[in-house]
């Protein structure tokens, strides 16, 4: 059967045009515009059982697979993909829901959309059962293989693996990258993110990829996680003290806190993050201090969370706008997004300063921030009084509180990743929700070097002059609660 035999009679067969949304095309076409490379388009389809379905244009159709687990960025991981029938051009802007008792019935939603450059002829590659070729989408960029497995003849219902093709480009910093392994987690199937089929097995191997970059910003800190075991979806629960049966990777320190003496948790390598994720550990969270002198924090953390009527172009202002306050005594920030509709702002300092003298300091630069623009700006908790408003959350800058650490993935639909910026990158065309954990280790190969390269080059303290202005006088730390 040649590729152009098929048309769309099939796809036609299996569904009422009066009942489903789906457009009925009109028919196999060449593309129309010139300039352009055939379109390629990913849809998450919720029906039955959750997939993706996988669309090449192909012979002016859509070539279409359907992909359980979706794709993946990491090499290593080869997707099964079940050919289906050919879908019509129209296709692949559809959006909706197909009715109850229709063919594949359920939500359908773009996830990724683009061109795509075959390496040779696509008819003659399709029929030898291995198509490769070049990505230019949203989420998914460079280069991918399909191959045809056993020995099933082309068309539907054959079962094609959807791969990857490995990156010349290293991950910044990481020279050598992480070892390729296979994950040693328990339920290595089990699935932590249904939206996008990502399993406890592709975190583990996404935090082995992301160690060299992630590590040096989690190492020795004491660690809030947010432990997620049946997934995302599932019951979620905080995690600060080791407990019954704690891998031995994951260690121990005694830390003075209200109730008596809790016994935390930190990690300092590579087998610490392999361990967070057979916690299924979904947020890593981090003390602004390390386990070697908690009483001394040694960066400090401003969150601008917008109210959810804000737009993310306000954020983007305010946090030029905080640069520059920091700026203005003295001190470099480095942005990240949060994984959610903020951005933090980190300053390294030398730690020198107690936690009572860093949270004076960071709710006196709030502060000045509500003065110039008390209808933006609010620096209380209060939600009743922070409706069109951004919250600058300095509050983060107290002993035992926490904040995301830079890479860890959030608890939230579409797996997003908290992720550092260069301040290029900060502009009003950002999308931090296109920061997730598969798009982000491509992101990171891109890239070539690290966003926020310098940062634990910064020496930088807070000056005299600053404590000044906020009323605060510098004063000598106690000796440090962490007990040996």
């Amino acid at each position: 059967m040649t590729t152009r035999s098929r048309g769309l009679a099939t796809y036609r067969s299996k569904r009422d045009f009066q009942r489903t949304p789906e457009p009925r095309g009109r028919g196999s076409r060449k593309r129309g515009r010139s300039g352009e490379g055939p379109s390629f388009v990913v849809q998450k389809h919720a029906a039955r059982r959750l997939h993706y379905d996988f669309r090449l244009e192909i012979d002016g159709v859509l070539r279409s697979w359907a992909v359980p687990k979706g794709p993946s960025l990491d090499p290593r991981d080869k997707r099964l993909a079940v050919e289906t029938e050919d879908h019509p051009l129209e296709y692949g802007s559809f959006e909706g829901t197909i009715p109850k008792g229709e063919y594949g019935a359920g939500e359908v939603e773009l996830w990724d959309s683009g061109s795509w450059q075959p390496e040779s002829d696509p008819r003659e590659a399709y029929l030898r059962g291995r198509l490769s070729f070049v990505l230019h989408g949203k989420r998914l960029h460079g280069s991918w293989h399909l191959v045809r497995t056993g020995k099933s003849e082309p068309g539907p219902k054959s079962q094609w693996l959807l791969m990857k093709a490995s990156d010349k480009r290293k991950l910044p910093a990481a020279r050598p990258s992480p070892p390729a392994r296979t994950a040693r987690v328990s339920h290595p199937d089990r699935v932590l993110y249904p939206e996008l089929g990502v399993t406890k097995e592709e975190l583990s191997r996404y935090y082995a990829a992301v160690s060299a970059l992630m590590l040096p910003h989690v190492a020795r800190r004491p660690l809030m996680l947010l432990r997620c075991p049946e997934g995302r979806q599932g019951s979620c629960f905080v995690q600060k003290h080791v407990g019954r049966g704690t891998s031995s990777s994951i260690r121990e320190v005694s830390i003075v806190e209200k109730g008596g003496v809790g016994r935390c948790m930190f990690i300092d390598d590579e087998a610490g993050l392999e361990a967070l994720a057979q916690l299924a550990a979904l947020e890593i969270h981090v003390w602004g201090a390390l386990v070697d002198d908690v009483e001394r924090p040694d960066r400090l953390v401003f969150d601008l969370d917008p109210d959810p009527s804000v737009e993310f172009a306000r954020v983007v202002d305010a946090a030029h706008h905080l640069r520059e306050r920091l700026s203005a005594v003295g001190l470099e920030s480095f942005p990240r997004t949060t994984g959610g509709k903020g951005l933090h702002l980190v300053c390294p300092i030398a730690p020198k300063i107690d936690w009572d003298q860093a949270h004076i300091f960071c709710q006196a630069i709030a502060d000045s921030l509500v003065r110039d623009d008390p209808h933006a700006f609010i620096a209380t908790m209060s939600k009743a009084k922070r409706r069109g408003k951004i919250f600058i959350d300095h509050f983060r800058n107290r002993r035992g509180a926490t904040a995301v650490c830079s890479y860890s993935t959030r608890a939230r639909e579409g797996a997003p990743v908290a992720t550092p910026l260069a301040w290029k990158e900060v502009t009003r065309d950002v999308r931090p929700e296109r920061f997730d954990i598969r798009t982000v280790l491509e992101r990171i190969a891109s890239l070539g070097r690290d966003p926020w390269k310098g940062f634990f080059d910064v020496r930088q303290s807070i000056p005299l002059s600053a404590f000044k202005r906020a009323g605060a006088r510098a004063r000598r730390v106690q000796p440090s609660q962490t007990l040996r």
